[in-house]
């Protein structure tokens, strides 16, 4: 017989979260949607005219790529941190296994 394993329904944040994003990229498709005559830009030295949806389309594509690597970037500060506790923790207890103390011996942090 074979176990299966189930994973736990997904938490209320988790739908908030869903219906929030939801709601912003119709949002920003309906903005992009409405908005179709051309403008100028200029940037820098560059002057240029195009479709007003092309300069939203790129501005929510950057903000969206800006966001994952902002987010993969604290995934790993905190597995980085992560890792530092653990090392700490296995550090700590080699030290205390190693190195047994009598009761009239001070500690390293008392002498």
């Amino acid at each position: 017989m074979v176990d299966t394993v189930t994973s736990p329904p997904p938490s209320r944040s988790f739908w908030g979260g869903v219906a929030v994003g939801t709601l912003l990229a119709v949002a920003t498709v309906l903005l992009i949607v409405q908005n179709g005559a051309s403008v100028p830009l200029q940037w820098l030295t560059l002057s240029f005219t195009a479709p007003m949806w092309l300069f939203l389309l790129s501005s929510a594509i950057s903000g969206a790529v800006l966001a994952l690597l902002a987010l993969g970037l604290w995934r790993r500060a905190r597995s980085h941190a992560k890792d530092r506790r653990d090392a700490a923790k296995r550090l700590r207890q080699m030290v205390g296994k190693s190195t047994p103390r009598s009761p009239g011996h001070p500690g390293p942090s008392q002498g």
